[in-house]
């Protein structure tokens, strides 16, 4: 007997539900690769560069301080779209899961027809990218009593994304320990006084603000991450009760988590869902 959420998922209000997030996700990643090039890329080059030419040391500690202003508008106005997008598919759980909006769990509702609408258009315009959206969760979950259909979705939804935080925090790491060590290198071979070394790092301000703010972050989500991942990994028999709980976890998660940039997501996109695929045939 089906549980109803490959039937539910396709239907053309969650399409567009699952369109309008996709889109304000995308903004946001849009809006973030604008700030990694305000305040990463273009203060790095000037930094590297305030050897050759000889405004560019003043240019670069300039720019990063602007940037760092710039960084904190482009910061509030990314986490409203994610919110908002937390909350759109919120609302496509909930209906595919056929369950109530618990406002005790999930706060108010709030009508977001009209911002579903704004933000869909384009990809409901696009068949190609329209198609993409149908069977969000995987068809397999139908055959599934209802609460373990819902728990499976609920496993897809979260499983493979610590693993993909826990792989970008590791290269930005990196990445902040190079940065560190070129310039203190670049300092030693030039026997730079300590002021001038400062002054590179202060010159990078606003890059290593946006690193380490980017880590602290997913530190975050990783220590967020572990209590839902023992309720959804949990191999007691849930009830629709415990199920609202952890997706008001996943929901909160959502509004809050650090966006993965898409160019990493799909570096590991068809491995991922290949475990998570060999993962639901076992349950």
């Amino acid at each position: 007997m089906s549980n109803g959420i490959s039937t539910r998922q396709n239907e053309e209000s969650n399409i567009a539900r699952l369109a309008a997030q996709r889109q304000l996700y995308r903004d946001v990643n849009r809006m973030e690769i604008l700030n990694v090039v305000l305040t990463v890329a273009i203060p790095i080059g000037l930094s590297f560069v305030q050897d050759i030419v000889g405004w560019a040391k003043t240019a670069a500690c300039i720019v990063s301080l602007v940037m760092l202003g710039l960084s904190l508008v482009i910061d509030s106005w990314q986490k409203e779209k994610k919110r908002l997008a937390a909350t759109i598919q919120q609302e496509f759980d909930l209906d595919v899961f056929n369950m109530k909006w618990d406002r005790k769990l999930y706060g108010a509702q709030k009508n977001l027809n009209t911002a579903i609408a704004a933000a869909s258009k384009g990809i409901l315009s696009d068949e190609d990218e329209k198609k993409s959206l149908k069977d969000w969760y995987r068809p397999e979950v139908d055959a599934l009593p209802r609460e373990e259909g819902i728990a499976a979705c609920q496993r897809e939804n979260f499983s493979w994304d610590a693993g993909l935080r826990k792989r970008y925090q590791g290269l930005l790491a990196v990445i902040l320990v190079l940065i560190i060590l070129v310039q203190l290198l670049i300092g030693i071979n030039k026997a730079e006084p300590i002021q001038e070394y400062l002054l590179r790092i202060l010159a990078m301000s606003s890059a290593l603000k946006w690193i380490i703010k980017t880590l602290v972050g997913i530190n975050g989500d990783l220590k967020r991450m572990e209590s839902i991942d023992r309720s959804v990994n949990s191999t007691d028999k849930k009830t629709i009760d415990d199920l609202a709980f952890t997706q008001k976890d996943i929901f909160e998660n959502r509004k809050i988590v650090t966006k993965i940039p898409d160019w990493f997501y799909k570096l590991f996109k068809d491995n991922d869902e290949d475990r998570e695929r060999r993962s639901l045939e076992m349950h």
